[in-house]
């Protein structure tokens, strides 16, 4: 017949959990500990813990050894000698109950050895700290291939096989995420390379569009002071008033018609050439300065005559 242990006082509850402790651990007989894990540091598998003294073999655990043998430490550690001091600090416990104490932890110790409802006056258990990736990782792979049964309820083996699944799944994420995080860096440098070439391009394309526009201003400004933009026509006024048709580009290149009706021309690369190579004594007249004839009504000089050829008063006849 089951005890509802609710119905206990705090004294009683906390002395029949001490009693229940040692009648346990009297079963034991010889193996009452301490116990260890064989071979421990090897990481053997599966793992087994052994009675100190008297040999025994308490338990055995499976454990992945790529991890360190938790639950087999754990079950060395709580021996039996373990449970004794527990069960003594239950009855002192107990006795403090009686002499008006409150021992809330002790009670909590006790309920969980009596497997009883806790006392809602007894400050719960501590939460579990949140399960970690490998556990989350290992839960979800579990329950999709078995659904309806939560990672709470899942049996030993399933816990270590679906662990190692969680192992290698991570491993997976591990080396895809190194590969994404290397990719990331090499776009880091391509794209700081990439920043620096246009930047040097981009002054460069600066630098260029400046002497550009120096250029084209200059350019304009020339073209300004040259009073056109193409060819500027003029008159080249030999000493005797005759003068021949001009003019000059831009460049500074001259031509002059010295027979429009052949066709024939002088060109030189300047003016200043055209009035050494042949032209001596002649003069440059432009279209700004005042025409032939008002010059020479102001100074009472016969008007100059365009050179159209031989005159025909020079001509003889037979």
């Amino acid at each position: 017949m089951t005890t509802d242990h609710t119905e206990l006082t705090p004294a009683e509850r906390l002395r029949a959990a001490a009693a229940k402790l040692r009648t346990l651990l009297a079963e034991l007989g010889d193996c009452r500990g301490p116990w260890y894990v064989v071979n421990r540091e090897a990481r053997p598998y599966p793992q087994r813990i052994d009675n100190i003294g008297v040999p025994y073999v308490v338990a055995s655990t499976t454990t992945d050894p790529s991890h360190p043998p938790v639950i087999a430490d754990y079950i060395a550690l709580m021996h039996p000698r373990v449970g004794y001091a527990l069960a003594q600090w239950l009855e002192a416990s107990a006795d403090q109950v009686d002499d008006g104490g409150d021992e809330q932890q002790a009670l909590l110790a006790a309920s969980l050895l009596l497997a009883a409802p806790v006392d809602p006056n007894v400050p719960a258990v501590t939460e579990r700290p949140e399960r970690t990736l490998r556990e989350r990782t290992a839960a979800a792979i579990y329950e999709m291939n078995n659904p309806g049964r939560p990672w709470a309820t899942a049996h030993p083996d399933d816990l270590l096989c679906y662990g190692w699944d969680a192992d290698a799944a991570l491993l997976a994420r591990d080396a895809e995420m190194a590969e994404l995080r290397r990719q990331a860096e090499l776009a880091d440098t391509v794209t700081a390379e990439t920043k620096r070439l246009l930047e040097r391009r981009t002054t460069r394309l600066r630098e260029r569009a400046e002497r550009a526009e120096s250029v084209t201003t200059k350019a304009l400004s020339d073209l300004a002071d040259s009073g056109a933009g193409f060819a500027r026509g003029f008159r080249l006024v030999h000493r005797d008033g005759h003068y021949l048709d001009g003019a000059v580009f831009p460049s500074g290149r001259a031509f002059v018609l010295d027979d429009p009706e052949h066709g024939f021309a002088t060109v030189t690369v300047s003016v200043a050439e055209l009035l050494r190579g042949g032209y001596h004594g002649a003069r440059i007249e432009w279209p700004d300065q005042a025409p032939p004839a008002e010059q020479h009504a102001e100074t009472g000089l016969p008007p100059e005559q365009p050179c159209t050829g031989p005159d025909p008063a020079d001509e003889v006849t037979g």
